[in-house]
């Protein structure tokens, strides 16, 4: 996985040509909205506000990402 620390809270993550941006818990983004936050573990994980990110972004595990300023 990506560690989180490698990259910064104010850069975005590319997902199937889709911004994400970095929240740091699930209220800093509206309902329905795909965020990336630093997991128990201390890696990127991406998720959805009250969704699911496999279903609303078509992610499986090893899916590609971009980083982006």
């Amino acid at each position: 996985g990506l560690r989180a620390d490698a990259v910064a809270p104010d850069k975005g993550i590319d997902v199937s040509g889709r911004r994400i941006r970095h929240a740091r818990v699930f209220s800093e983004v509206a309902q329905g909205e795909p965020c990336w936050y630093r997991n128990s573990m201390g890696l990127v994980e991406i998720a959805v506000n009250c969704g699911r990110a496999a279903d609303e972004l078509g992610l499986a595990a090893g899916h590609p990402i971009h980083l982006i300023d």
